[in-house]
């Protein structure tokens, strides 16, 4: 417990009675620390001492509980702050949302988005686009995940590597590859740079899909050990032995180091083979 908040609590229980600052100042230093009890306690003596948290507070409070899973307490003290005449911030909506995606409550993480966008009380930055992405993602709602792609794009703001990835990806739990790979040449065509991930998520898609030849291209452009890895590995799940060994062949030829899970899945189908 940090030096403020024990004499805080000293002084309270000799009597004296903080003003605004002091307890403030307690509420930020618990949520600091991790202490959403402590601070929430503090918050309610606040109000009940006819006391007006400002919005930084009750910011750091709704932070606090977001991170810790009480999402029904998170809202309830938005609630008490719009109340008190606070208009919510990004970082308000950042946490709300956060809460709401940590809790696997995907669906009221994206009404909420909505919600926040038609309030217009804050700009809606890519850090926002990309919590929604990752609801979207987790939902396999690929539609949706690519309205909110061409909404960023159309807001002037520049679209990041990170949130094309979560588009593709929710394209990935769709099971929507060639709509991945378009989103892919779409990235390509507005000079975003794919990363390891992108590739990643390319090739589980291609693989599900079956669409070979397009795993040879990606290979092809990035031929890195965890991609083949991958490949190897859906071969593998879709019973394509002859060619997982072929790649394997290939990767080895490279130079490239296989993981253990390639090297026992490759191990146990050569057994069964030669058996």
């Amino acid at each position: 417990m940090s030096w403020l908040l024990m004499l805080t609590m000293r002084l309270i229980q000799s009597g004296f009675t903080p003003g605004d600052d002091v307890m403030q100042a307690v509420i930020g230093s618990c949520t600091k620390e991790g202490k959403w009890d402590l601070a929430l306690n503090q918050f309610r003596d606040m109000l009940n001492g006819g006391l007006k948290p400002n919005l930084i507070t009750c910011n750091a409070l709704i932070n606090s509980l977001a991170k810790a899973g009480e999402v029904k307490l998170a809202f309830k003290v938005h609630g008490m702050m719009k109340l008190l005449g606070h208009s919510p911030d990004v970082y308000t909506w950042n946490a709300l949302l956060s809460a709401l995606y940590k809790a696997n409550q995907h669906a009221d993480a994206l009404q909420l988005f909505e919600s926040m966008k038609r309030e217009q009380s804050c700009e809606v930055n890519e850090h926002l686009y990309n919590t929604a992405l990752m609801s979207c993602q987790k939902s396999s709602l690929w539609e949706k995940a690519l309205q909110l792609l061409w909404q960023m794009e159309a807001s002037g703001q520049s679209v990041s590597t990170s949130s094309y990835n979560l588009v593709i990806g929710a394209c990935e739990s769709a099971r929507k590859p060639k709509v991945a790979l378009q989103v892919y040449e779409h990235m390509i065509h507005q000079k975003c740079t794919p990363d390891i991930f992108t590739y990643l998520s390319l090739i589980r898609s291609c693989v599900w899909g079956s669409l070979w030849t397009e795993v040879e291209q990606i290979l092809d452009v990035n031929p890195d050990a965890s991609l083949y890895n991958a490949v190897i590995q859906g071969m593998c799940l879709r019973h394509k032995f002859d060619s997982a060994k072929k790649m394997y062949t290939r990767m080895r030829e490279s130079g490239l180091k296989p993981d253990g899970k390639t090297r026992a899945l490759m191990l146990q189908n050569l057994w069964k083979h030669q058996t």
